[in-house]
């Protein structure tokens, strides 16, 4: 797990996905299809890629406030996935997605997110929806795998 300072907001979800590591990282990692299945999510681009990972940058709205956050990744593929702010509506963030193998097609997914707002009213509009969004998150990837992998599953019988 991704070590966190003591101060700011920490949240965390964890489940079970009946899909490999491999799967559900390659998923993560496709920033550019986030708008299809994330539903606060209205841009997801590819910045720049590195040795290590890659930059990458969101757009995402909640109600009437929109905004962007820019993160610099670093991946451990297929175990791994940890997010750093370069930009965006905080004075910090970091984040973890960890991939546990559970045996054949099975794989334990956990997200972490630690933040603290730039501003008192970014807090204000953002702090509600940012209590959910590790569970909101997970929950969207599981779904998309789903589709991703049925369709996939469907074609192969044909």
């Amino acid at each position: 797990m991704h070590p966190f300072s003591s101060s700011g907001t920490t949240y965390s979800h964890t489940s079970i996905v009946d899909l490999s590591c491999e799967d559900m990282f390659h998923i993560v990692n496709d920033v550019e299809s986030y708008p299809e299945f994330i539903s606060f999510c209205n841009a997801g681009r590819l910045d720049q890629m590195h040795a290590d990972g890659y930059t990458a940058s969101i757009e995402f709205h909640i109600g009437k406030f929109s905004k962007h956050i820019t993160t610099r990744n670093f991946v451990l593929p297929y175990s791994s996935v940890s997010m750093k702010l370069v930009s965006g509506p905080f004075k910090r963030m970091n984040g973890t997605w960890t991939f546990s193998e559970l045996g054949k097609n099975k794989c334990q997914v956990n997200l972490e997110v630690e933040y603290e707002f730039s501003n008192r009213a970014t807090a204000l509009a953002l702090g509600p929806f940012t209590k959910t969004l590790p569970k909101v998150m997970l929950e969207s990837f599981k779904s998309e795998a789903r589709r991703r992998y049925k369709n996939q599953q469907l074609a192969n019988r044909n």
